[in-house]
């Protein structure tokens, strides 16, 4: 694919690009619409758990909504209750946590300090695609501009109840797409549980979402809570053009190209590194690079086969340690950190196999080419040059040495399957088989004839 090269833009310009050619009015049943009662409702709430599977989901996400329309009590604190007990939030204590800080005021609707910050939380809902997310997880059918609209120009036809439940519906979605874009949605270490429960130390959405509301730019306050490392910036920058200012002027990407993007910038929000200096392995590229803040080694790497696939993992290195090897010609360099699964990093006697493309030959651990060169940058890189010639000193003794790093640096084994380099996206072999499983999660689906069309219909 030849890459089209365009002049930077912002989030606004391609939103309102994307908006213009691509949005497509919804109809679905708006609150003032909305004539049940709450009698009704119950009955249709016992009839739902005789159901399951994904009739009963379906009729409950309708019967959350149409309770928060019509709930007797107006307030801020009633429409929350409702909808924790009806399952309406996707993270109702986090919403809870931001409404006590207001007093448990309307936000969105009601304040003009912020008026048009609501106008910005929309657009940004609207193209989530951009971030490789997608809409159905954000409330699209309850947060429609119609409604918002009529609430602002016309507050005395939609009763302070129906408010309540929009302000909290927009709050909820807007900590759900925080934690997305800074966590991920399937983030193993971070699930939305542990998100909302919010008894951990670091990043929380709801008090993120504060701090943007404060201040005068607030899409790029939200967009500026996204990992900040370079794979990341690029493939969501190219996600970005591809779905939002591409898309209706005669460029034509293939589908599978956006999902396969999407599922690897939801993997990158996983990593959760922030660190200047720190090494990452990449698995389907076969890769080891050292970063530093102004350089980057690259070396070739051997992992794991399909059968002894190599995991991916968070540690540090915390030494280098020359070891007796097996012959000798032949020696043994270890790069140390901790990891449960006894996964190591070291130089290895198969030298044929790093001219190979497909390096997952190994029986899980990490093999590294030119393995001295990289044990010399991280003693420069940690300030003790002296020691590098005691490395070939001890690898011609066949000695045994250890050298401990006075600051360990950042390890990431990563499964990354596309990258942009230059401006073009290059795809790398899914040498584990990842890439479906994930991309259903990801879209919602359950089986793999929905996959096509979970995407064409968004």
């Amino acid at each position: 694919m030849t890459p089209v090269i365009l002049k930077p833009v912002d989030l606004q310009e391609l939103c309102i690009t994307n908006h213009n050619k691509m949005q497509k009015p919804i109809r679905v049943i708006s609150f003032l619409q909305l004539g049940l009662k709450v009698g009704v409702i119950m009955g249709i709430i016992f009839f739902v758990l005789q159901m399951s599977g994904a009739a009963k989901a379906a009729v409950l996400h309708s019967t959350t909504k149409a309770m928060l329309a019509v709930v007797p009590d107006s307030s801020i604190t009633a429409a929350i209750k409702t909808a924790e007990t009806t399952g309406g939030l996707l993270f109702p204590l986090s919403v809870e946590r931001f409404y006590a800080i207001t007093g448990n005021n309307l936000i969105w609707i009601a304040s003009e300090k912020i008026k048009n910050h609501k106008w910005d939380a929309m657009m940004l809902l609207d193209c989530v695609v951009q971030y490789g997310l997608i809409p159905a997880d954000y409330h699209p059918a309850e947060l429609t501009y119609d409604q918002l609209h009529l609430m602002v120009e016309h507050p005395e036809k939609v009763s302070d109840a129906q408010k309540a439940a929009y302000d909290i519906l927009l709050t909820d979605a807007m900590i759900t797409l925080i934690n997305n874009l800074h966590y991920g949605k399937l983030n193993m270490n971070f699930p939305s549980e542990k998100l909302d429960a919010g008894n951990f130390n670091g990043f929380h959405a709801d008090i993120e979402l504060q701090n943007a509301l404060n201040q005068a730019d607030f899409m790029s306050a939200i967009e500026n809570l996204q990992p900040k490392t370079k794979a990341y910036t690029n493939l969501q920058y190219h996600m970005r053009l591809l779905t939002g200012l591409y898309t209706g002027d005669n460029y034509e990407f293939p589908e599978s190209d956006i999902k396969k993007m999407a599922i690897n910038l939801e993997r990158l929000r996983w990593d959760g590194n922030q660190e200047a200096t720190y090494i990452a392995v990449n698995i389907p590229s076969f890769t080891l690079e050292f970063h530093q803040p102004d350089t980057i080694y690259q070396f070739r790497i051997l992992a794991g086969n399909p059968l002894n696939p190599t995991p991916s993992l968070v540690s540090a290195i915390g030494s280098v340690q020359i070891s007796k090897g097996w012959n000798a010609t032949s020696r043994r360099i270890y790069f140390t950190f901790y990891d449960r699964e006894g996964i190591y990093l070291g130089n290895t006697q198969d030298q044929l196999s790093f001219k190979k493309d497909d390096r997952a030959v190994s029986n899980g651990t990490l093999n590294v080419e030119h393995a001295q060169k990289l044990a010399g940058l991280l003693l420069a890189n940690d300030g003790n040059s002296k020691s590098i010639p005691l490395i070939t000193k001890a690898l011609k003794k066949n000695e045994e040495r250890k050298f401990i790093l006075k600051h360990k640096i950042p390890f990431h084994v990563t499964y990354i399957t596309c990258a942009v380099n230059e401006g073009v996206l290059v795809m790398y072999n899914d040498v584990y088989q990842l890439d479906q499983q994930l991309e259903m999660k990801l879209y919602n689906v359950t089986n793999t004839l929905a996959l096509d069309l979970s995407v064409k219909n968004k």
